[in-house]
């Protein structure tokens, strides 16, 4: 009887020790969209760059806990979801993902992740236009959620909205001026980096 009462007593305990109540929740933004068609012909391309992965050469996955296959996969996906997001404002041309900064189109968008272990995301975000002109360098950062079905949505809103705002802001800003640039292979040479 002793050992009955013992097996269930230490099930019980083993049933119910380990559990976490928590609910990260990740932060929530909202999409701009233009509110009217903008004339296709005022509207800039946009590439964006595979991110760089921010591994260092000797990474031990073991040790460090970051993947190489993952954090490669994560390149490209974070990539793809700010083509997405970026598409689905309305105040851009096309919106490619292009494997290097040598294809020609009027904006850049070039990063680096910095940080992804699953429950935060660090992007370093670059952005340049044809003409060779820097528009910004910036860092992004949130914490992602347990229950968020679009994990990386915020930091791709707020690269979105970032870069709005400095096409707007770019001086001698227009589409058919960089436009000139790209159909005449005028872009500069890019940084190493």
């Amino acid at each position: 009887m002793y050992r009955v009462w013992l097996l269930v007593s230490v099930f019980c305990l083993g049933a119910t020790g380990c559990t976490v109540n928590e609910v990260i929740v990740a932060e929530e933004s909202d999409l701009i969209v233009a509110d009217e068609p903008v004339e296709e012909s005022k509207l800039l391309d946009v590439g964006i760059v595979e991110f760089a992965p921010g591994l260092e050469e000797d990474n031990d996955a073991r040790e460090t806990g970051i993947y190489e296959e993952i954090r490669l996969a994560e390149t490209k996906y974070l990539a793809y979801h700010l083509k997405t997001t970026l598409q689905g404002t309305g105040h851009w041309g096309a919106v490619r993902v292009i494997p290097s900064r040598e294809a020609f189109t009027d904006v850049i968008i070039s990063g680096q992740i910095e940080k992804s272990d699953g429950e935060f995301v660090v992007l370093d975000i670059t952005v340049e236009d044809a003409a060779g002109r820097h528009w910004f360098d910036k860092s992004y950062e949130m914490q992602t959620g347990v229950t968020s079905r679009y994990i990386q949505r915020p930091v791709c809103l707020r690269v979105a909205t970032a870069t709005e705002a400095a096409a707007a802001d770019a001086p001698g800003f227009g589409a058919q001026i960089l436009r000139g640039y790209v159909t005449a292979g005028l872009r500069r040479t890019p940084r190493c980096r």
